[in-house]
């Protein structure tokens, strides 16, 4: 550019300098700059010579990428410079030397005076011997000229062969090779380039093995969860029914976007006319929640069985609540609703401990569902205190009487997802499903449920669960 040329015209006076011209002719590489090689990084703001509004300029640097060598004078800021150039096969570029034209004119007239001189000693002597001395002169300085034209070519091959070197390592690098080094003894820019480039494919390793390291434990993780799935998933019952003659329909589901859930639910005949129910949640980190729901869902199956005239349900649930306290030393509390329900006579003993409040239709007297009575006079969570309060309750069911029960994240969900499908909350959907129908299918109803929430973003991922009990006795 310009303001290269006008460098080059401040530093004229000191001697020859060299600058390296690509084939579009911007420069890459000059010695008026204090970090040769910035301008082969920073090419974007180099501008082609030959557009240059500098004619003479314009004219040299199509010269220069021609592909020849040669010698040409020009004039900058007023001051004439002679320009040795020569192309640089290996890459296409050209190097050139720049000399004030005073000095080689200068060259030229001490010529000249010595041969004033000789002539004028010599004058007696023959011409013959005058144009052999002139040529002589001539000779060394065409010489001086063949000099610097190879001193220039030995120099940009000292620029170009690393550089080609360097293009070929990053090559490979790209490929994957990332042990390869680049080696060079200068303490020149090329050196410090070679350092760079080795300190570069060093680290890159390191990070590729590093995220390697990191890619493995995920996987392993990933893979003892989806284990963790499997046998959460295989301690949930799938049995409904046992018998088909027993006097109530049940279906239960459980749907988490997690690879583990803290929800739980549980059901099973006691004796022969009682069964328990259960539905719960633990509040807390992922994996020692759904360890200690393990060991609660354990407990409760355990202590059902205990559960005769002497051992109350009350009295089973708070040892429970006890034995959970002495192994959860982070207090992270259960939510539970246990009851049990005498097939026979419909009466159902229920704890409400901190859970959902559940639903309950009474199909003799109401089409719709309504919160159980007295199931917000709920007991504490269990396993935050050595003896935490227990309140348990009673009521008679009747003929196609409906008990739902489910989780926090469905009850949250589809409150929070007002105005997305509709504005309909959990009772409405349980209501217009009982409107619709004469009688009550545990299953079509929870998956009606689901496909609502279907539709519903559920960005905490929470777990959805939901139990619904259809009890059928005659009574």
């Amino acid at each position: 550019s310009d303001d290269t040329f006008e460098i080059i015209s401040k530093y004229a006076d000191e001697g020859e300098r060299n600058i390296v011209l690509d084939d579009d002719g911007h420069i890459l590489y000059s010695t008026f700059e204090e970090k040769p090689f910035s301008d082969v990084i920073t090419r974007k703001e180099s501008i082609d010579l030959r557009k240059s509004p500098n004619k003479e300029i314009a004219d040299l640097a199509a010269k220069m990428i021609s592909g020849f060598p040669g010698i040409k004078s020009i004039e900058l800021n007023q001051k004439r410079y002679l320009v040795i150039y020569a192309p640089i096969k290996i890459c296409n570029w050209t190097f050139a030397s720049i000399i004030p034209q005073d000095n080689a004119e200068k060259l030229v007239k001490e010529a000249e005076n010595e041969m004033d001189k000789l002539y004028a000693q010599f004058s007696s002597e023959s011409s013959f011997l005058f144009i052999v001395i002139l040529s002589l002169i001539l000779f060394i300085f065409l010489l001086l000229l063949v000099f610097l034209s190879i001193l220039s070519l030995k120099v940009a091959k000292k620029i170009s062969s690393p550089l080609a070197d360097l293009t070929n390592k990053v090559k490979e690098v790209a490929t994957g090779n990332l042990n390869i080094k680049f080696t060079s003894d200068a303490n020149d820019e090329i050196g410090y380039l070679s350092k760079s480039f080795n300190k570069m494919t060093s680290t890159l390793k390191k990070k590729i093995d590093g995220l390697s390291k990191i890619t493995s434990e995920t996987d392993r993780i990933a893979n003892e969860l989806s284990l963790a799935n499997k046998i959460q998933n295989s301690l949930l019952p799938k049995v409904f029914k046992e018998n088909p003659d027993d006097p109530y329909e049940l279906y239960a589901s459980m749907k988490s976007s997690r690879k583990i859930s803290k929800d739980f639910y549980d059901f099973f005949k006691i004796n022969d006319d009682k069964l328990f129910l259960t539905a719960g949640e633990i509040s807390g980190e992922s994996i020692p929640a759904t360890l200690l729901m393990l060991i609660c869902k354990t407990m409760l199956r355990n202590h059902a069985h205990m559960i005769n005239e002497s051992i109350t349900l009350t009295k089973a649930i708070a040892s429970v609540s006890n034995k959970i306290f002495q192994h959860n030393e982070t207090r992270m509390p259960v939510s539970a609703f246990i009851a049990i329900v005498n097939l026979k006579t419909g009466e159902m003993n229920y704890i409400n401990a901190n859970y959902s409040f559940p639903y309950l239709l009474n199909k003799k007297s109401s089409t719709s569902f309504a919160k159980l009575v007295d199931a917000d006079i709920s007991s504490n969570p269990l396993g935050i205190a050595a003896q935490t309060k227990i309140q348990e309750h009673q009521i008679t069911l009747e003929k196609n009487d409906v008990l739902m029960l489910y989780s926090e994240g469905v009850a949250g969900l589809i409150e929070n997802g007002k105005g997305e499908n509709s504005d309909d909350s959990l009772q409405d959907l349980l209501n217009r499903y009982a409107a619709s129908q004469e009688r009550t299918d545990p299953k079509e109803l929870i998956l009606n449920i689901e496909k609502y929430m279907s539709g519903l973003k559920n960005p905490k991922g929470k777990t959805l669960s939901q139990l619904c009990f259809v009890f059928e006795g005659d009574l």
